[in-house]
């Protein structure tokens, strides 16, 4: 038996295309656009934690320091050498205490890289930490030092600094 045959070829088959084994540029869009949202957000979450870590070490300075005051008063009878000298009577007593040459060894803000502000006088002292805002709100006790008085001005309310003053 023969085979018979057509009267008109049979169409070839198209070729097969190779196997696409790359990504589509949407598909790369998409997935930079999801890596860069989560890049944005660990951002914002860092740098929160950062500025809490800064405000935690700042509260442990000052209350190190109104240790520090504490003590020199209970050894010398004063906070500080002469009284009403304010700013230079608190480092006159840290002076006492560590020695000039050490005075780069004094608790210094992390961010400014500046003392601490401070007022010392005989019957009394006050030292604050400017605190960086978290949110909306700060979780300071104070508005800052009188460097006149030595006295803290403790805000009801709250405020922007986290001041000590001596034990009255």
């Amino acid at each position: 038996m023969k085979k018979k045959q057509r009267p008109y070829p049979l169409p070839r088959p198209l070729p097969r295309l190779p196997k696409s084994t790359g990504f589509t540029l949407i598909e790369l869009l998409v997935v930079i656009a999801i890596i860069a949202i989560l890049v944005a957000i660990g951002i914002t979450a860092f740098s929160s934690a950062q500025q809490a870590a800064r405000n935690v070490k700042r509260r442990a300075d000052v209350q190190g320091l109104a240790k520090a005051f504490e003590q020199y008063n209970l050894a010398n009878g004063g906070y500080s050498r002469v009284s009403g000298e304010g700013y230079q009577g608190c480092m006159g007593m840290i002076h006492d205490q560590i020695g000039h040459e050490r005075e780069s060894e004094i608790a210094q803000d992390p961010t400014t890289n500046g003392v601490y502000p401070m007022a010392c006088f005989t019957t009394n002292f006050c030292v604050c930490a400017v605190l960086e805002p978290q949110g909306t709100s700060t979780d300071g006790n104070a508005t800052g030092v009188n460097t006149s008085t030595g006295a803290c001005n403790f805000a009801s309310g709250g405020g922007t600094n986290f001041c000590v003053s001596s034990k009255l």
